[in-house]
């Protein structure tokens, strides 16, 4: 609770100064704040679920990640599209468990 509170002393302080630092701050803060819930709230029983929902989050992640890039800079450098693509697809395999075109026919 220590390190929420200083989060969130350091999101309305003069330390940060642009919006987007705030925001940032902020979602930090709220994400700290969920974790710590779900942490609190589980039992040990059920670590495993909880690390393959919070990969599942890291999938979903890289895939929008990847999406946003390819959205903002095109298809213009072999190199950029290529690790694009393999964000995605990994992000995928990642989120659900299996490959992308697998996804509707197991």
């Amino acid at each position: 609770m220590l390190a929420l509170r200083l989060l969130l002393q350091l999101c309305y302080s003069s330390l940060v100064s642009t919006a987007f630092e705030q925001h940032n701050a902020g979602a930090m803060g709220a994400g700290g704040a969920l974790g710590a819930y779900l942490a609190r709230s589980m039992a040990i029983t059920e670590l495993p679920q909880m690390v393959a929902g919070f990969h599942s989050l890291v999938g979903l992640a890289a895939v929008a990640t990847s999406v946003s890039s390819y959205m903002a800079h095109g298809a213009s450098d072999p190199v950029a599209l290529t690790a694009t693509f393999l964000g995605a697809l990994i992000g995928t395999i990642t989120m659900t468990g299996q490959p992308c075109w697998l996804a509707n026919h197991s």
